[in-house]
């Protein structure tokens, strides 16, 4: 009896997110076509909406801080579990294969443990690519690969990671804030999130995905908006040039 009153309430809520939310049936296919149109993320209040089509390929995006690519991300995470599970997907449209998910997203270290934050992303990473094989499909989700160790290394290693998940029964969805990594992937689409600086020097973010290689940077700027010390502002400043 508590099994049916279970099933009944759980029926009942999703009738009620279909009434009250824009959400549609998920299209499932047999290949590596990963497409949805207008997704978004039904926690955030007035979410923007985002679209994509991957064909037998994985995306690679750049973007500025804060800009969205985090929120994306999980936005995609979010929603490919519901469409396993409750059947319906807060986007417009969604077309992508049956398959497991895995994820590394805000990684931690563990000082019980005595594991290093980079220590704690390589297992992470390492369990993603043991469970990458051939006979089920497997989207994943990395935010930021390997950003706890040195850019000569994280690069060399992030690009053999990717193109290796990359050519495996794998759709990967992949962050970073390495512009040089767009250089060396093989079988990624390249899109990115960016902010408009205002006349006052404040930030506009539409997060809306575009395609590309982000244009931008605004590290410094948030330093600025934080008040640094201008002396230390300056001499950041011209390092740079």
């Amino acid at each position: 009896m508590i099994e049916i009153i279970g099933t009944l309430d759980s029926l009942v809520t999703i009738n009620e997110i279909k009434d009250n939310n824009s959400v549609c049936i998920p299209t499932f296919t047999d290949d590596k076509t990963f497409s949805v149109e207008n997704i978004y993320n039904p926690i955030i209040n007035n979410c923007v909406k985002n679209s994509i089509t991957l064909n037998n390929n994985g995306i690679l995006l750049t973007g500025s801080n804060m800009a969205g690519k985090s929120t994306f991300l999980r936005s995609i995470g979010l929603n490919v579990i519901l469409s396993q599970t409750i059947g319906i997907v807060f986007a417009d449209n969604y077309i992508a294969p049956i398959s497991k998910i895995f994820t590394s997203i805000s990684r931690n270290d563990d000082l019980l443990s005595g594991k290093s934050y980079y220590l704690e992303e390589a297992e992470a990473v390492q369990y993603i690519v043991n469970n990458c094989n051939d006979d089920i499909p497997m989207i994943c989700i990395i935010d930021e690969i390997f950003k706890g160790t040195n850019p000569t290394e994280r690069i060399a290693a992030a690009t053999e990671i990717c193109n290796y998940l990359s050519s495996s029964n794998c759709i990967p969805f992949i962050a970073t804030h390495d512009s040089d990594l767009t250089k060396s992937l093989e079988n990624y689409k390249l899109y990115h999130f960016s902010e408009t600086i205002n006349d006052d020097l404040s930030m506009t973010f539409d997060y809306k995905l575009k395609e590309g290689i982000c244009p931008s940077s605004n590290a410094i700027r948030i330093l600025e908006i934080l008040k640094y010390p201008e002396n230390i502002l300056d001499r950041i400043k011209k390092r740079l040039c």
